[in-house]
């Protein structure tokens, strides 16, 4: 099952640009895909469920210039309020 989730929240730090001197911006409103390898097909998620996921594959995630495949063995829906 392939995700894509967008960040909402960032409280990282990501310090200060060397060549420009600005602070670098935050993830806020990027958008990314992940991969789920559980077997499950569908995930009973809305929009704006909070997504948590689970422990990373290290094996089968890669960085290619700036592109991530990410993959997780499980995710949870966490179920916005009404």
């Amino acid at each position: 099952m392939t995700l894509t989730l967008q960040v909402v929240k960032d409280t990282a730090d990501y310090g200060i640009d060397k060549k420009s001197g600005l602070k670098r911006d935050n993830n806020v409103l990027n958008t990314f895909d992940v991969t789920v390898l559980n077997g499950v097909q569908r995930l009973d998620a809305q929009k704006g469920d909070v997504i948590r996921l689970g422990t990373m594959i290290v094996e089968k995630t890669f960085i290619i210039g700036f592109d991530l495949i990410l993959r997780y063995k499980d995710v949870q829906v966490i179920k916005r309020a009404k």
